[in-house]
């Protein structure tokens, strides 16, 4: 992102604007692109100062005895030990300018979530900024429900179509009290069902990575998949919508779509990953594609066949 993109990421998620301290660690840290003319000054601004050294500063270093010399590089070493490590483990942290001591609570805040998914929306592929380890999860609830929700209205309304046809009426004419079997039962099912294909997906990609002998670890793949399921929820949102207006067959279309985009970003998350086999970059993503997508579809399988039997079970009551 650039300098004034993460300007109004920090101020969003501090309620403040940085300070030149906080921005400098976030250059250095890799999470904005400076512009190449500040660079350019700051650099000539410290050959001025090189070129210049202060006889103040010269004096005053031989005039500090040698043991003070010795533990001013012991602490400064260790500060930047410090500085590298969180760099590594915490790049938000670092960037923002929070201490190690905050960073550790790692508390999940509602106004910083909503604000890594308006940056999520804009870059999917590149936003890896989590304050929390809860983002991932909470975005597979979110997508989870969502979807749930959209195709719960698009069985309802396709059942209280039935209902109201001829073949209800012939149902009524025999005796038979027909209903619409669509209930909040069915839709806790497929919440159920939706959660486990979702994170199903995540560990099917984390075999077929660890088959390429990538180092991603589980968390990394769930953070990777939080990120491109943001845009895939607001599919699912806009199929509930479509399925509200009586667009039902619309609105089944654009549940198809986004479980297509829930292929894609498999196929996307495998293609981009680092091949550490001797095969051919090709065919070793090819084998990984090939055994993340026989645990996803034995896994799918079970799933949809448990819903099948409630689904089954509540038409089958509908009847009685």
């Amino acid at each position: 992102m650039t300098k004034q993109e993460w300007i109004e990421y920090f101020e969003a998620v501090n309620s403040r604007s940085p300070v030149e301290s906080e921005i400098v660690a976030a250059a250095r840290a890799g999470e904005f692109a400076e512009d190449p003319s500040a660079n350019t000054t700051a650099k000539e601004t410290e050959s001025e100062q090189y070129e210049q050294p202060s006889s103040v500063n010269v004096t005053s270093t031989a005039e500090i005895p040698q043991t003070q010399q010795r533990s001013s590089v012991n602490l400064t070493a260790g500060v930047e030990n410090q500085e590298t490590s969180n760099t590594g483990s915490l790049p938000l942290n670092n960037a923002l300018g929070v201490t190690p001591a905050t960073a550790a609570r790692n508390a999940f805040s509602w106004k910083e979530y909503f604000a890594w998914i308006k940056q999520t929306l804009k870059t999917p592929t590149q936003n890896n900024l989590f304050n929390s380890t809860l983002f991932p999860w909470i975005t597979i609830g979110v997508i989870s429900l969502t979807a749930a929700l959209s195709l719960t209205l698009r069985l309802y309304f396709m059942f209280d179509d039935v209902r109201k046809s001829s073949l209800g009426a012939f149902g009524s004419l025999m005796g038979l009290q027909v209903s619409n079997p669509v209930n909040i039962g069915v839709f806790f099912a497929l919440f159920a069902v939706f959660a486990g294909l979702f994170i199903t997906v995540t560990f099917s990609t984390w075999v077929g990575l660890k088959i390429l002998k990538d180092t991603s670890r589980f968390t990394d793949v769930l953070s990777k998949y939080a990120s491109l399921y943001i845009p895939i929820t607001v599919v699912f949102l806009f199929a509930g919508l479509l399925s509200l207006v009586q667009l039902g067959p619309l609105g089944f279309f654009f549940i198809v779509i986004a479980l297509c985009m829930v292929q894609l970003s498999t196929s996307y998350i495998m293609f981009t990953a680092t091949n550490r086999l001797r095969l051919d970059d090709f065919y070793a993503k090819m084998l990984a594609i090939f055994a993340s997508q026989a645990i996803l579809a034995i896994v799918t399988i079970v799933l949809f066949a448990i819903l099948g039997v409630t689904v089954l079970s509540s038409v089958i009551g509908s009847f009685i």
